[in-house]
């Protein structure tokens, strides 16, 4: 399974000398003429699972396979001789791996990851601003709401593109960092109280952007929510309101999947070297 980054990090893992086995991405017509795509799943010490590993809970994130890959079936096929990686995999499923003794390791937990990963996510959200507003970024006054590793990346480019940036925080060392970027600095919770943005960006995956913050919008703002989900956004109401939301998940594979796919074979490889517990 897996998105277009299990394209990539198949073509970097070839070039290292391994045997790759494609399962679940058989739609996937461009994948390296050297994986072998199996009907099923091998006997490896190595199994590499989605980011996420799944959307709905119940299937792996694979929508490059021609059926839907049940998750109880995958583990079903693995052995403890395999060695599981993947991301953002939810404690039930970590459970069943623990059940059946599968080792495996959550590099969506790996704060270099996570930083590397920011990247893609930070420049996809400003590619998608640019394809839905009528005005140039230099000069739009802008909020980014949560300065996490993404806020981060996002306020650092927002700023070196000319707009005005207003970002928000939790905690006062962070506020003293946005005001040292060049960004007008906010606590989250005096959103509500704020106003006038040509487009706000979400990072928070909680219900910060609600109904209060969102009253306080132009219609005419673009609300892009890039937490994962439910997100952090009120779309009902901003839907009531005829404010504009796009939530913009998996940006990393979407808009940059080489490097994203680099970023996993960077990381496999520092667990390998024992770098990583």
């Amino acid at each position: 399974g897996g998105d277009k980054r299990h394209r990539f990090l198949a073509e970097y893992l070839l070039k290292d000398g391994f045997k790759v086995y494609c399962y679940g991405l058989e739609r996937c017509l461009d994948l390296p003429k050297e994986a072998i795509t199996v009907d099923t799943l091998p006997a490896v010490p190595v199994t590499i699972l989605p980011i996420p590993l799944t959307k709905d809970r119940q299937t792996i994130y694979a929508p490059y396979s021609r059926a839907p890959l049940s998750v109880e079936w995958v583990i079903d096929k693995l052995t403890p001789e395999t060695t599981l990686f993947g991301g953002m995999m939810s404690s039930r499923v970590q459970e069943l791996f623990n059940q059946r003794g599968i080792p495996f390791y959550d590099y969506g937990l790996d704060e270099a990851f996570n930083r590397l990963n920011a990247i893609p996510s930070a420049e996809g959200a400003i590619e998608i601003a640019m394809h839905n507003t009528p005005f140039t970024l230099q000069g739009a006054k802008v909020c980014v709401v949560g300065f996490g590793r993404i806020g981060k990346a996002l306020v650092e480019r927002l700023v070196a593109l000319g707009c005005e940036v207003t970002a928000t925080a939790r905690r006062a060392e962070q506020l003293d960092e946005i005001a040292r970027l060049g960004a007008l600095p906010l606590f989250t919770d005096d959103l509500i109280r704020s106003d006038g943005f040509n487009i706000l960006f979400n990072t928070v995956p909680a219900p910060v952007v609600h109904a209060g913050v969102l009253a306080r919008l132009s219609p005419t703002t673009l609300v892009i929510d890039l937490a994962s989900k439910p997100g952090g956004v009120d779309f009902d109401f901003a839907a009531q309101a005829g404010i504009r939301c796009i939530h913009a998940l998996s940006l990393p594979a979407l808009c940059a999947p080489k490097t994203a796919a680099q970023y996993v074979y960077l990381t496999l490889y520092k667990h390998w070297n024992g770098e990583v517990n």
